[in-house]
């Protein structure tokens, strides 16, 4: 069997990273802005973007059974925190050495946006969650400021994602209080939604010679 071209390794990679925590992209070959043409660029952009995608599709399952599994304001300010390891992947793409800089930047542009929206639209489902029902605004202040005190954005600063997360104090109050009801996370339309990156068409466009292995993958 011929040796795997560095197309073809990264392609695997990102497959395997989409699912798998373990897998570390550093260990990858280095990008340049002139190692493929804008082609098959684009081609490996499609197949990042799959990534992407496939980790925040996991991500939606695992936010929607911590919120309907935590029963009170402390166990949803530790599954908070625990949230915060995928989006931490997903940040630690975009400082990816051994990718271009032009697609690090388009990147973390994205992913900044992207968990920023993600963070706004989890404080407004908690302050709102729409399901007809007579809304406690005391209770639902409270969940706002967990979500608040234990901010999924934090999850932008972290430097090493398989590192075991810290749960801080979740919000003072005087006591623990029970959720009314099991949360349900927000739904089709919102940020938290696995979409399409906006960054791909900004992406390696200078024109440089033929890849190695010509992939067509």
């Amino acid at each position: 069997m011929p040796p795997s071209t560095v197309y073809e390794r990264w392609v695997r990679g990102l497959r395997s990273w989409a699912t798998d925590p373990s897998v570390r992209l550093e260990d990858l070959p280095p990008l340049s802005e002139d190692t493929y043409d804008p082609a098959t660029y684009a081609r490996l952009v499609s197949h990042l973007e799959k990534a992407v995608n496939r980790l925040m599709e996991d991500w939606q399952d695992l936010l929607s059974r911590a919120l309907a599994r935590a029963t009170d304001e402390h166990e949803l300010g530790r599954e908070l925190v625990n949230l915060r390891a995928p989006l931490a992947r997903r940040a630690a793409l975009s400082r990816l050495p051994n990718l271009p800089e032009q697609m690090r930047s388009a990147l973390r542009n994205d992913t900044q946006r992207a968990i920023s929206d993600i963070q706004t639209q989890l404080e407004e489902a908690l302050a709102d969650p729409g399901r007809g029902a007579r809304i406690d605004r005391t209770a639902a202040d409270r969940l706002v400021a967990v979500a608040r005190a234990t901010p999924l954005t934090d999850a932008l600063n972290v430097v090493d994602p398989s590192e075991r997360p810290q749960v801080a104090p979740t919000v003072a109050s005087p006591g623990n209080h029970s959720l009314p009801t099991p949360l349900a996370a927000p739904g089709p339309g919102s940020p938290l939604i696995a979409r399409r990156p906006r960054w791909s068409h900004r992406v390696v466009n200078r024109p440089t010679p033929e890849p190695d292995g010509g992939p067509h993958a």
